[in-house]
Formats: structure tokens, sequence, C-alpha cells
């Protein structure tokens, strides 16, 4: 099957049937816009039905501030200002409040239900004025002098206290704090956890922890002494190497997201087996970029104790490959060797995880599978709010949406994005899955405002594509973000829009670069069906897209055009780092089964041409070639030869499925090219007798080993002139019905990108 259907279609066919351990999450079709159902700007709302008090806040009054995280879930709201409401603690930093403000603020949302959303309120819990008790304090408390670590280059007005997802374990509140540039710069810099036994109104910082000291009621903030600052002013305080966990934390670890998997008290979900279950474990990914994990045991957490910390490791790890989550070897208590899961890095440098930073991440219990939210910075100043799943809390991680976001209706701002599985937890259905999740964020550029207000959101999360060859396969990264494929699913259900999985060798949807054209540094297309090659250009310039040279990427794939003299084609690698040539699998050497499927359109015809080659130059090998502007399945490029001339030209201009299926029978193979035209599925060979060239050829079918070529016979210099949009190889002949799926999932994914196949 084509092995990502389109979300309602995934939600009909797989009804009934028996979901995979870790299901893809998708995003449903929303309301308002893709994948999103339901809005409520805080800033905006009308009060409906709430009355505020002292210290509380209905929706519309005055709270401005970052990391609005609403991801500590009590079992109750016992100790809570409010014990009759919602047991849901939030946060905000560099805030405003109803009564206070500074770096770290911590509220009860009391009350919220998307029945009612504008009967919400807010309460404030904590201050935590030890933190700094104007927004983006950095000298708090004194000592600090703006320090981002001890003895840095930091001086005031620089490094303040900020915030990460706050979570509940055995009733007890933690938040991981940092301190980082005011502006939110990624900085060298520190970072800890502190801990509230009683609900956020009091709180120790690992040194109190260790030293039995007692709680305090403005946060507890680790101290540091600092004479200065500036380089060379140490922080000098006793207790700062016991209060800091993690000192000098890297660049892209601003601190630790926790994983959320459910509220406390209230029994886990079982069959986490990635190292994280989360009866066992507390887990940890490293936001803001590095996607490390850490965890540690429940019973370890309360003491606030960095050694007993292990962290993810694996040397090994590469685009598709995990090492496994389950085995000890996998986890270390050296934090210097743990491995970044996710690489954000310029997409010409080759990365795999092309978003700028990630923010929250939530185990979705019907799916068996993880929810990550962040955020990407597109060209033309576009910021975009993105989604990813993955089987494991390692990945690999697939974006599933990338919403732009700005100041029209129905938009999300990406700030500080983070699944809430606290608020409006919906489960429409769980077979198939199908679950409303909230989200909450701050929203900035909606009201022109210098920090963000509470916004939250309901998504609709569907079942996905299906993972293939064991695990999701990253799609390729000069995508930045946009989905790379048209959305194939590979299955051997032989329903309607998919390709068949049995014997599928290769799959190509020259759509990697997702319709965009505009990047120089695009080198090639990823192969989606097992990820064992890449499909790259050459020409007389080298392997790269020269359109004055025969090659370009083009909206619906790529397109080569021999009549400049250059000789471009596509031919098979190993990767785009990798440029070593993948010859065509044994399986389909000598005298092998095998189909191979094309979508193609003649542009122009250019005499002998090859539409695509299996092997090396020597006169044994298999194509579909052009002749006398005619189609041919032959053996041998060049002189006398074998081959089954068909009378189908095909118009110039029209888009065409062929698949060309071969059985082998000793000296006289069983071949069909199946052509679509018209909505019917022909075979354009049927009753055309494998005839020679000329002479008397001794060829019997013998494939050697050599790459899979598109345009250009080995050796030879007269290039096709036609574009492509997909390219499939199985190693086994098909049988025309499983031919006659691929031609219909041919055109209803190309019509998606505007090209109509006959």
């Amino acid at each position: 099957m084509i092995r990502t259907l389109l979300a309602s279609f995934c939600a009909v066919f797989i009804a009934g049937l028996v979901l995979l351990a870790q299901s893809p999450i998708g995003m449903g079709p929303g309301t308002l816009s893709p994948g999103l159902v339901q809005l409520l700007d805080w800033y905006i709302a009308t009060p409906s039905g709430c009355t505020a008090g002292a210290r509380e806040m209905c929706v519309g009054a005055t709270l401005f501030g970052d990391t609005q995280y609403y991801t500590a879930w009590f079992a109750d709201a016992t100790g809570l200002p409010n014990t009759s409401g919602l047991p849901v603690i939030g946060t905000a930093n560099d805030y405003t409040s109803r009564t206070c403000g500074g770096n770290i603020l911590i509220l009860q949302l009391s009350v919220f239900s998307w029945t009612t959303p504008n009967g919400s309120k807010l309460t404030e819990v904590n201050c935590m004025s030890s933190y700094g008790n104007t927004p983006a304090a950095t000298n708090a408390p004194a000592g600090w002098h703006g320090h981002c670590t001890s003895g840095d280059a930091f001086t005031d007005g620089d490094c303040s206290w900020k915030n990460r997802t706050p979570f509940v374990r055995g009733g007890v509140l933690y938040l991981p704090v940092e301190r980082q540039i005011a502006a939110g710069t990624l900085s060298i810099h520190d970072g800890t956890m502190i801990k509230s036994t009683d609900g956020g109104a009091t709180w120790r910082n690992p040194y109190t922890v260790a030293t039995s000291g007692a709680a305090s009621a403005t946060g507890d903030a680790p101290l540091c002494n600092a004479a200065a600052g500036g380089a060379g002013n140490n922080c000098t305080h006793a207790s700062y190497p016991g209060s800091i966990m993690w000192p000098s934390l890297p660049l892209a670890l601003s601190n630790w997201v926790v994983v959320q998997y459910g509220q406390d008290g209230v029994t886990p979900p079982a069959g986490v087996l990635d190292g994280c279950d989360p009866a066992l474990y507390t887990c940890f990914l490293g936001g803001a970029q590095e996607g490390t994990i850490a965890r540690v045991l429940n019973t370890d957490l309360p003491s606030l104790d960095v050694t007993k910390y292990q962290y993810y490791t694996c040397p090994t790890l590469t685009e598709s490959y995990r090492c496994p989550g389950s085995a000890s070897s996998s986890w270390t208590s050296t934090f210097a060797s743990r491995t970044s899961t996710m690489r954000f890095v310029a997409p010409a440098a080759g990365n795999f995880f092309p978003w700028n930073e990630l923010f929250g991440v939530a185990y979705i219990k019907e799916f068996k599978s993880y929810l990550l939210t962040g955020y990407q910075n597109r060209t033309g100043g576009v910021t975009a709010a993105n989604f990813a799943w993955a089987p494991s809390i390692q990945g690999p991680w697939t974006t599933i949406l990338s919403s732009n976001a700005g100041s029209a209706a129905n938009t999300v701002w990406p700030g500080f994005m983070s699944p809430s599985l606290a608020l409006g937890y919906s489960v429409v259905s769980t077979n198939p899955p199908h679950v409303k999740l909230t989200m909450v964020t701050d929203d900035v550029p909606a009201h022109g405002i210098s920090q963000g207000t509470p916004f939250f959101s309901q998504w609709d999360l569907v079942l996905g594509k299906r993972p293939w060859w064991g695990s999701e396969m990253a799609r390729y990264s000069n995508t930045v973000g946009i989905q790379s494929h048209s959305g194939y699913i590979v299955s051997d259900s032989h329903a309607p829009r998919t390709i068949p999985a049995k014997d599928l060798v290769w799959l190509w949807d020259l759509y990697d670069h997702g319709g965009v054209t505009t990047w120089s540094g695009f080198s090639g297309f990823r192969e989606i069906g097992t990820g064992t090659a890449f499909l790259v250009p050459n020409s007389q310039a080298g392997s790269a897209f020269f359109p004055s040279q025969g090659t370009s990427f083009e909206t619906y794939g790529a397109k080569l055009d021999g009549s400049g003299g250059y000789s471009p084609k596509l031919y098979t690698v190993q990767h785009e780092t990798n440029y070593t040539t993948v010859n065509v699998p044994a399986a389909l050497r000598g005298n092998g089964s095998y189909t191979v499927g094309v979508v193609f359109r003649v542009d122009a015809f250019s005499g002998a041409t090859p539409v695509w080659v299996f092997g090396d130059a020597s006169g044994s090998n298999t194509m579909v070639a052009l002749s006398g502007n005619t189609l041919e399945l032959g053996w041998g490029v060049s002189g006398n030869r074998w081959r089954f001339l068909s009378s189908f030209t095909p118009t110039i201009g029209n888009w065409y499925f062929v698949a060309c299926t071969v059985q082998a029978n000793g000296a006289t193979p069983v071949a069909h090219m199946w052509v679509g035209v018209g909505g019917q599925l022909i075979d354009k060979i049927a009753g055309v007798t494998r005839a020679s060239t000329g002479g008397a050829p001794t060829q019997t079918p013998n494939i050697a080993a050599g790459p899979l070529t598109l345009g250009l016979e080995p050796g030879q210099t007269n290039s096709i002139n036609a574009s492509y949009g997909l390219v499939s190889v199985h190693s086994r002949a098909l049988s025309q019905p499983e031919a006659w799926v691929m031609y219909q999932s041919a055109q209803t994914f190309m019509a998606a990108r505007g090209v109509t196949v006959q």
C-alpha cells in the first residue's frame, strides 16, 4: 500500500483492524484549519460565568508572559488555592500578572472546558519572587549579576531565570529552571530542578533538599554571590555547586522538558518499552534543540540528586536507526556521553530534523506513540508551529504538520507550544485511534504585545502514515519541515491508493522537495520504500541540478532535457552525502523476475532514448526505451538485441503510468507493459513476440551489477527529454490487479500536485 493515507481515508480503512504496536499519528482535517478544531485566545475572550477573586483571573484579564506550560497534573486539587477546581498547574516567565510581576510565576488553571471556554479561570499560586520580582530581572537573587554560569563573560542585563515544563510525581510538584539570555537567545548556562511538596506554596532547590533545609515561600532560587558581571567573577556561595544540577549546559540544551504520560496517581500506560516506562522512570527530552533523553527512577527523583540520572547513548545512531532504549547499554550516567536524537543545523549541512526548537512532548496512549511540538523559522520571516510523531521517545521523528503562524484568525503562534494531557483530552475512537488534544502556547503577534498571553488550541489526532521496514524513516533534510512526498502508503491490502508492499525493492516519489523549487542545495530524492538508495542527477557539471545543463527539479518531480548536449540522467547512489553507486539488488540480477513502474511525461522526442535502464553497459541488461517514438521493453543497450516492441506512442505533454513486468522463463521471459490510457490499464505488448533488432541475437536476460538509471543508457550520450513523478521497483512480476491499484494511486496523488495522469 502507499504508506501514508490521508487521515480521513485512514480512519475508514483501518477501522476494525488490529493496530500496530506503535501507530503513526497524523493530523485530521480540523474545523478551523488542518488539524485545528477549537481556539481560546485568552487576551480577547469575553468572560462568561467567571468571577475573579483577589488573585484570580478570568479570560480577558491581564496576564502576560512566556513559557505558558500547563503540564503539571495533580491527582486532585487538595492543597491548591482552589480545592474544588482542576488540579492543573501552569507557568509563565518574564511575566506581569494580577498582583505581581517577575521571572517565574506558578498558576493553577482551576477552571477550563472546551464546552464553555470563556468561563476559564487562572489563580496565582506563587509569584516566586526570589527569581526576580520584575520581568527579566538578571541580578536575582542578588549576586548573579547577569551571569549564565559561574565565571562566564556575561554582565548585568544579560542572563535571567527561565523555566520549562512543570510536572507532578508522587504528589510532588517539580519545575526545571535555568539561567538564560534575557531575550531568550540560546546560551551556555546553568540548569537545575526545584520541587514543592505543598502544591507550589513553598519550594526547595537541590542544596536545600540535600541539607534538609527549610522550604522557601519565595521559590528558593539558587545563590551565586558573584562580585560582579564579566569573565572571572565566579559564583562563590557555598550552596552554588549543590544547587545547580547541570552547570554550563550547552547551547542546544536549554533545559529538560518532561515527557508527559498522564495524571499523577493514576495507573500509567503499560507497554512503554523504550526505557521510559512511566511506572519506573521519569523521562525528559533535552529542549531547545538537542533532543537528548534523560531518565531518573521515580524513587530517586525526590532527592534532586543529579548523579542518579542516566542519559540515552547511541554512537551508531543514524537517520533511521536507534539503539533500543530497552537495553541497559543504551543508557549512561555520564552526561558527556549522551547522544542527540535530533540535529538542528542548516539544511545545507544535511540535517534530518529541520526545526529551530522543540517545546513539548507527550505519549498518546491510544496510538502508543509520541507527539512532539516545536517551531520553525522559514524563509521570508514566516514562523511555523510544527508537530512530529515517533514510535519511541528516541525517534526517529517525522514531521506531520507545519502550520504557518501569524496575526490572521485561526492561526496559532508556536511560542512554547506544549501538549497538555490534562485539558480537554477527548478520545473519539480507540480503533482506529482518534483523539482531540489541547495545546497551550503564548500568543504574541496577534495582539502586538511584547510578551505572550495564554492561548489554548485543540487539535485532531488521527491515524497517520504507517511505518515501514520496522520504523519510520526520516524525510530528506532539504524539505525544511515541509511534508516530503505526497502520501503514498505501502501495503499488501490491495486497497485503492496503495503500492504493493510484497517484494518492494525501491520506491521514489520525486516530490521530496515538497513542491518547492527554490532551494539551490537540493541534491536528489530519498527512496521511501526501503531507505536503501538515493536518486541523484548527473551532468557534465557534476551531481547537482542544473537546469541549463538538462537537470531540474520541478513542482511535480524531476525533468531531464537531453537536447542541450549535456547527457542528463538520474541514477542510484547510497545517500545524499555518499555518491557511491548503488547497484540493482541481487534479487533482480541474472535472469530475474521484476516490475518497474514509472509515472513520466515525454516533453520532446529525441531519437532512441531510454526511460529507464537496469545494470551496466553490457548487452543483456533491461530497459524501457522510446524507439522510433514508440515504447519498447528490451534487453541490451545497443547493437543486435532482443525486445518487445509495442505500438504505443506517447503523446508529448501527457503524463502516463507505465508498469513493465517480467517473469523469468529461461530464454523466453513472460512480459507485460501495462499502460494507463483514459482510465484503462492496457497491456501494450499483449500478443507481441520477443524479437531481435536484426540478425540472430543470443541473449538470455542477464542483468549485471549496475545502477538503475533514468534517461540515459550506460556509456551512451543520447538522453531523453522527459519528466518523472514516480519510480517503483519490485523483485517479482506484479499481477494486473496490483498494477491497476498502482495506476489509481498515481492518478490520485499526482493530481494533488496538479498533474493529470492519463
